[in-house]
């Protein structure tokens, strides 16, 4: 049966990849971009290959609070006049990493921002579409180093650590994960999170100058291609498996500070005064 699957983060690298295996196999998606000439680009190019398609995509700044309250109203609306009353599943995949700091137009630190706030914001707003369906977040390896700076939460103090900051973003996706998972306990949303491991892709280098975009450009190289992590995203969203941290397909270990559930409410609650839905 297709399904509606609403992806961020869709026009580079493995989302663009699950973007169009989704659309093969018929899913109907709602996709978000951030940049609007490249998302018009790829509409012309998927009409064209795939004329039969049900898509639609979204230029949305993710990083800026009013921008994703925009979206919403725009999701909402596509759905209505399209007869759908719900979304199946919500894959978070957005995320970037900057080299230095660098705040949104809401005077948030922007990995925090995009990384996580973004996440529970479209999540939260959405929520009555997503009654029986999958909300996914895409993890990393790093999230094993990461601990929460709770006294400095967007690295404004202090020496700028760009991959602290990063790190620390993705553990919080998984300890969202458990945290709704632990909420919504007894209900039919789930959630999961989809570690792709290491990929070629520019998530590291496109907003990055000197050493740490020749670093990072040395690390790629051994990494799998984009298509390579899409099959876990697309296992995930048809099994409802056991399990909430994938990677390969199968569920692995993660940081246990996500098992701390009265620290991920924590999170969860300083998150959410930061954010204006």
């Amino acid at each position: 049966m297709n399904k509606t699957i609403l992806l961020t983060g869709a026009t580079n690298g493995i989302g663009y990849e699950i973007f169009k295996a989704l659309i093969k196999r018929g899913d109907h998606v709602l996709a978000v971009g951030s940049n609007k000439e490249k998302c018009a680009r790829i509409v012309q190019s998927f009409h064209d290959e795939f004329p039969n398609a049900n898509f639609r995509i979204f230029a949305c700044d993710l990083s800026s609070q009013a921008a994703i309250r925009h979206l919403t109203e725009e999701i909402i609306t596509y759905l209505s006049n399209k007869n759908l009353n719900k979304i199946d599943c919500l894959i978070n995949h957005a995320g970037s990493v900057m080299d230095h700091l660098q705040m949104t137009v809401d005077g948030i630190e922007y990995q925090f921002a995009l990384n996580h706030l973004a996440t529970i914001q479209l999540t939260e707003n959405l929520l009555s579409y997503t009654e029986d369906g999958l909300v996914l977040f895409t993890g990393s390896t790093s999230h094993y180093k990461a601990k929460i700076h709770w006294r400095n939460l967007e690295f404004k103090k202090g020496f700028y650590r760009i991959f602290g900051s990063y790190r620390q973003s993705k553990l919080a996706n998984v300890m969202m994960a458990k945290y709704y998972n632990n909420l919504w306990e007894g209900t039919d949303r789930r959630a999961y999170v989809v570690d792709p491991g290491l990929v070629k892709t520019n998530v590291g280098t496109k907003n990055m100058k000197g050493l740490p975009k020749l670093v990072w450009n040395i690390v790629k190289r051994k990494g799998d291609d984009p298509t390579v992590p899409v099959a876990t995203y697309l296992y995930v969203i048809d099994n409802r498996p056991e399990g909430f941290y994938f990677r390969n397909k199968k569920p692995i270990n993660y940081n246990k500070v996500a098992d701390d559930l009265q620290a991920c409410e924590k999170l969860y609650q300083i998150s959410k005064t930061k954010i204006k839905f």
